[in-house]
């Protein structure tokens, strides 16, 4: 009986250890970074100024800076981001392959573009009818804003497994969450303007409400896999990322750079 026992676990432990090494030989592992072009999004559609809409009795963002509602704000408003990943991808066969992916993307609010619009509304405000207020950029502070989305996603891949150089194409869907800091601005200034006795002071405060979405995401890409060793494969990859956000959609231009890292 005891003999009996002991085949029967050597027989298990040899078929579990021969399933393990088939499908460790199916795993693999990447990380990735890179960078994010914003091209479209309910973000950056049209801010929202609450005092300032408040004490102008007015939308600030479309009726005293001149702006327009437009998806494509995105990219005025944001910089170019950041992107860095990683995932697990399972090889189906020589040419599938199934991955789990997340992603990271920051873009860094571009003050700049925000301050110009305040800019050029402020020194258009008369004094008196030959006079306008000074202007002064010191005076104007911008500051917080980052976007942040965040991407879950499962993907198909099909490669062409040729000798070391390895094209592929690749898409799926899944989840993502879109965060945007609230920005905050404030100006204050001080004139005189000689010879008259034209003094005053400019001040004001606000802060653009921050704002989360979250979204079914859809995605596709296109890359190039260069099989070094083994057990290492660079790549670089470009996608297209697509948030089903409710009002506009967002959608990013992801560009990567990355390892594949194999156990067989």
């Amino acid at each position: 009986m005891k003999k009996n026992i002991l085949a029967i676990s050597s027989v298990l432990i040899f078929c579990v250890q021969l399933s393990y090494s088939q499908i460790s030989e199916k795993i693999g592992l990447y990380v990735s970074g890179g960078g994010t072009m914003p091209v479209e999004s309910i973000v950056g559609k049209t801010f929202e100024f609450p005092q300032l809409s408040r004490d102008t009795d007015s939308d600030f963002f479309t009726e005293v800076l001149g702006r327009e509602a437009d998806s494509k704000n995105i990219q005025n408003y944001w910089k170019t981001g950041f992107n860095v990943g990683g995932g697990l991808r399972y090889d189906i066969n020589s040419i599938l392959a199934v991955s789990a992916d997340f992603n990271y993307n920051l873009f860094r609010f571009d003050a700049n573009q925000l301050a110009g619009d305040v800019g050029n509304t402020l020194q258009e405000i008369p004094i008196d009818p030959n006079m306008n207020i000074p202007y002064n950029p010191d005076g104007l502070t911008i500051s917080q804003g980052s976007l942040n989305i965040y991407e879950f996603s499962v993907n198909v891949r099909a490669q062409f497994p040729l000798e070391r150089i390895r094209p592929y194409i690749l898409g799926g869907a899944g989840y993502m969450r879109v965060n945007q800091d609230v920005i905050s601005l404030s100006y204050y200034d001080d004139f005189n303007i000689p010879p008259l006795p034209q003094q005053g002071n400019v001040s004001f405060y606000d802060q653009i409400p921050a704002a989360t979405y979250d979204a079914v995401m859809l995605n596709a890409g296109a890359g190039l896999a260069v099989k070094l060793s083994k057990n290492l494969q660079p790549f670089v990859q470009v996608s297209y990322v697509l948030g089903l956000t409710e009002g506009n959609d967002t959608i990013l231009y992801p560009v990567k750079f990355g390892f594949l890292f194999t156990l067989k």
